[in-house]
């Protein structure tokens, strides 16, 4: 637990809906209360404390002003600010860590005093955590037309100087990939990826139709591999195409 400055600015509507898609983009819940006391109407003197509360990718935000300050936070009966007196009208933050093995939806809520400076202004925070967004690991080819394919990548997490190779086995010329290394029969690039980022190549194939010992099918394409990890699946079978 610790003093943090953060910044919350985008409305919370669930955590089925909502996700944090890059650092600095929360979703908050807000709330207000206005405190009177003294005279006969107990309105001599008013206050008005507010608090904003929300999850980032590690920790459980808390953000509470007063109009008078305050002095204490009492979160289920325990007192847990450690920070000093707060100054009238100024955001103070309390944060609490959220643990290696949380997931979205989880539930926090607990009741919450903010004490000092008058009578307490009380609060029940209920929230349920907002998940990271993230992504599937995807690969899949399409035909644009007779011997063009577009193959789209999807990792689901970033690499740095990651190896990509097509296997192109009965391919006498492919263009689409320059710049790319032909090595044997593959060609190889070596790229940085980002995670839930597309990645396309529209390639051209042409087949390599010297020595077909009577088959004219030709596999022109085989595989995609990332990392030495290959990529095909069940909708991506191998591309032949046919010697005339």
């Amino acid at each position: 637990m610790r003093l943090k400055s953060e910044s919350a600015n985008l409305e919370y509507t669930g955590c089925e809906t909502q996700c944090i898609a890059e650092e600095g983009t929360y979703y908050s819940k807000t709330g207000q209360a206005i405190i009177g006391w003294g005279g006969k109407t107990n309105n001599s003197n008013t206050k008005t404390v507010d608090i904003e509360y929300y999850n980032t990718e590690t920790e459980f935000i808390l953000k509470v002003k007063s109009t008078n300050g305050f002095s204490d936070l009492i979160i289920n009966d325990l007192s847990v600010w450690t920070n000093g007196p707060v100054a009238a009208d100024t955001w103070a933050t309390y944060t609490t860590p959220l643990g290696e093995n949380w997931a979205a939806c989880d539930n926090i809520a607990y009741t919450l005093q903010v004490a000092g400076n008058g009578p307490q202004a009380e609060f029940e925070v209920d929230y349920n955590l907002i998940g990271l967004c993230g992504c599937e690991e995807s690969f899949a080819y399409t035909q644009v037309t007779e011997g063009v394919y577009t193959f789209t990548y999807i990792p689901a997490e970033s690499m740095d100087d990651a190896v990509l190779v097509f296997t192109i086995p009965q391919s006498y010329y492919v263009s689409g990939l320059e710049g790319w290394t032909r090595n044997g029969q593959t060609l190889q690039n070596t790229m940085d990826l980002e995670a839930c980022e597309s990645y396309t190549w529209t390639i051209q194939f042409t087949p390599d139709c010297d020595n077909t010992n009577g088959n004219s099918n030709r596999n022109v394409w085989t595989d995609f591999k990332v990392n030495n990890e290959s990529k095909k699946n069940d909708n991506t079978p191998n591309i032949v195409m046919q010697c005339n």
